[in-house]
């Protein structure tokens, strides 16, 4: 998990060493895990170690699929109100492929799933914005059906808030049907 949010730009670097320290405690030794643990302030020596503290603990450098591994913290951030939406679309915005990168780019229906339910997270949230905007310029339209519009904003938040918690439970499909109503 940890390399996967650390691949998303999720982790910061001077956090690691308190990380491997962690696991170090749990008794997962390793000489680099060791020396990562003992770590503090030397940020370019901690982004050196990192990619060999993760072979010593078994893990595949780079992650694949690190959106979906990474998915259900992203989501429990979220949920328990510790991160705003914004955020969760921001860290799981589908990547983007350069043409010379084929196989990276090969996606398969979890994928294409997660990457719907973000686009329509970031629809909610330009709805929100763009209905907070018009309140604060008091058009006539917005005298006449802002009361409407704020309810609509209400009720895709409220869609957004049961996407995430699915989300946080890794359940994709349930995700979509809070937001899709289907």
């Amino acid at each position: 998990m940890a390399a996967a949010l650390r691949q998303l730009s999720v982790l910061d670097d001077r956090g690691l060493p308190m990380l491997a320290a962690y696991w170090v405690a749990q008794g997962r030794d390793g000489e680099v895990l060791v020396e990562l643990a003992g770590l503090h302030g030397d940020e370019r020596k901690v982004a050196d170690l990192w990619p060999a503290a993760l072979v010593e603990l078994g893990v595949t450098v780079p992650v694949p699929r690190d959106r979906l591994v990474a998915l259900p913290w992203v989501a429990g951030q979220v949920a328990g109100g510790r991160r705003p939406l914004s955020w969760l679309v921001t860290v799981l915005w589908p990547p983007v492929y350069v043409g010379s990168e084929p196989d990276a780019a090969a996606s398969d229906a979890e994928d294409e799933l997660l990457d719907e339910i973000v686009y329509i997270l970031d629809d909610i949230l330009q709805f929100a914005e763009r209905v907070v905007g018009d309140a604060a310029q008091r058009t006539r339209w917005w005298r006449r059906h802002g009361r409407e519009e704020a309810t609509r904003v209400q009720d895709a938040l409220r869609q957004g808030e049961q996407a995430v918690a699915a989300l946080a439970r890794k359940d994709l499909t349930a995700a979509r049907a809070a937001l899709t109503g289907g």
